[in-house]
């Protein structure tokens, strides 16, 4: 799922947006709403445990964290769940930034080279930064979607 579909999303009605996610806080200033939904969207996706070590984590513990293959500045696909994956604090921080081409390989295992090749693609198109109702819906949209996920009792 590319940026552009998320265009797509601003015809759905964002009044229910949950309300955790209207709260302001630090982090949701920081990073807004919309990347908050979807940091959880693939910790749920990935049943709350880091991809590389495979430690298990509860819901909503701060450890595990949502990486981006290819840095959050590229819009085309800061929002493609095939760009981002839950890993622990130190498999985040540590080995995918200092091992590169370990990390590289691992990668391409983990995902496959066509959905790599396609984040390439999309990343070297024209960015365009979501406006704040793309964000609202970017939000509604990953909170459903983390909906379905339950977590490992």
């Amino acid at each position: 799922v590319s940026w552009q579909y998320f265009k797509l999303l601003l015809t759905i009605n964002i009044s229910n947006l949950n309300d955790r996610y209207v709260k302001s806080t630090t982090t949701q200033v920081k990073y807004g709403n919309f990347t908050i939904a979807f940091a959880d969207f693939i910790k749920a996706r990935d049943d709350y445990q880091c991809q590389k070590c495979g430690k298990q984590y509860a819901k909503g513990d701060k450890g595990l964290q949502c990486s981006h293959h290819f840095s959050r500045r590229y819009y085309n696909i800061r929002f493609d769940p095939d760009n981002a994956i839950s890993l622990c604090h130190y498999c985040h921080n540590y080995w995918y930034q200092k091992d590169i081409p370990e990390s590289a390989r691992w990668l391409e295992q983990k995902i496959g080279k066509d959905k790599i090749d396609h984040l390439i693609e999309l990343k070297n198109q024209p960015q365009t930064k979501p406006t704040a109702s793309e964000e609202l819906a970017i939000a509604e949209e990953f909170t459903k979607k983390c909906d379905i996920y339950q977590p490992i009792q």
